[in-house]
């Protein structure tokens, strides 16, 4: 599903700066001028983003990004990301730092205090800091090797950029601030897997249908119905911000307590090869994993791709 409608509502995106580049783009290209609908518009970006960041061909030069060879077009595109959201804060984030440092040092009884030159070491170490972990994301969401569409993969980008602190007590996400010292959230693989069906259930009746019947296959046909996804419950999530959608997945995935990590006992269960993902996506609710193979939509592609192993603990 490529879902140009869904990014067309939420950003006008076929009217952006960088959906006209794609089009000039594309037009050098084919020769031919791309149409002036939305959706003709929206799916010529992200085609030409798949060709850049994620080239399934493999016709681009490769570069080494994360230990890993990527393309070219990647590394490019990294750096811009940069340069926009992270490098030009240095001073802000040096100085955010030394006075979260300071204050620190105060409260142990130490007197601290930066100069220029350790300001701008603290500077430096602030942004690759913030670049590692923005690295994190560019590296997971353009791995092709991950089930995503690529309409999902620039959505939870584009929105990454702007999320700050998750608040565990609250259950929500504090909006980014320029040169802010904290790094970009944490992934979480499940999390994502469910903000994705969602929106895909809002927007395809057959997504619907097939994850209503697997919720009520996983709990034995005995669920509540107003514990049971509908459409007016999916077009309502679709229409949230993404760290209203994020923090209710990281809710919905559940989170994997220390007596969870430390057990070991268990046993392996194979899922065949192009059967049906209903059992394999029951099988993970609910059990504190961060994978995003508890999407519906994700379990789906996985077994499309090959038979899939999980081990369940006792």
């Amino acid at each position: 599903m490529k879902n140009p409608e869904f990014l067309k509502q939420k950003y006008d995106l076929h009217n952006s700066p960088e959906a006209a580049s794609a089009a000039k783009s594309s037009e050098v290209a084919i020769g031919r001028k791309v149409p002036q609908n939305p959706e003709a518009r929206i799916e010529n970006y992200l085609a030409r983003l798949e060709q850049l960041a994620l080239d399934p061909e493999k016709k681009q030069a490769r570069k080494m990004f994360g230990g890993e060879p990527r393309p070219r077009a990647l590394a490019i595109l990294r750096e811009m990301v940069m340069d926009k959201y992270v490098r030009p804060n240095k001073d802000k984030l040096a100085q955010g730092a030394a006075q979260v440092e300071e204050r620190a040092a105060r409260e142990l009884g130490i007197e601290a205090r930066y100069g220029q030159e350790e300001l701008a070491e603290r500077g430096e170490i602030a942004v690759a800091d913030l670049e590692k972990s923005l690295d994190n994301w560019i590296l997971y969401l353009s791995d092709l090797n991950e089930p995503y569409p690529v309409w999902f993969r620039y959505y939870a980008f584009r929105n990454i950029l702007d999320l700050g602190d998750y608040d565990k007590d609250k259950g929500e996400f504090t909006k980014r601030s320029k040169g802010s010292t904290r790094l970009f959230p944490d992934i979480d693989r499940g999390a994502l897997a469910y903000v994705e069906q969602m929106i895909e259930a809002s927007r395809d009746p057959k997504m619907l249908e097939r994850l209503i019947g697997a919720q009520q296959t996983a709990a034995r046909g005995d669920i509540p119905a107003d514990q049971l996804i509908t459409k007016e419950k999916a077009q309502n999530f679709a229409q949230l911000s993404f760290a209203k959608q994020y923090a209710e997945g990281i809710r919905q995935a559940g989170e994997i307590t220390p007596e969870m990590r430390a057990e070991t006992k268990g046993q392996w269960v194979k899922y065949q090869k192009g059967t049906d993902p209903t059992a394999l996506w029951a099988s993970l609710q609910n059990k504190g994993t961060a994978w995003c193979t508890k999407g519906f939509a994700t379990a789906e592609t996985q077994l499309k791709g090959g038979d899939f192993y999980v081990y369940y603990t006792l």
